[in-house]
């Protein structure tokens, strides 16, 4: 699974998009999760997921400025 997150530095103004890969395991949670607790639990998760991975890559004072959003491979 892949997600974009947006991000926006509001001291500068300066914008960065981060494309996050989830890893197999955290994959298997998301579809244990959409299997027992549903796909809004699912979903929350799987973006919580794509934002930690998406912060641990921009540079300091960044804020995500809107929702992650999976990429549909086609």
């Amino acid at each position: 699974m892949r997600f974009t997150c947006h991000f926006l530095n509001p001291k500068t103004d300066e914008r960065k998009t981060i494309v996050a890969t989830l890893n197999t395991a955290e994959c298997k949670s998301i579809e244990s999760l959409r299997r027992h607790k549903g796909n809004e639990t699912a979903d929350v998760t799987a973006e919580a997921y794509a934002l930690r991975k998406a912060y641990s890559e921009v540079p300091e004072g960044f804020l995500h400025s809107e929702p992650p959003k999976q990429v549909h491979l086609s």
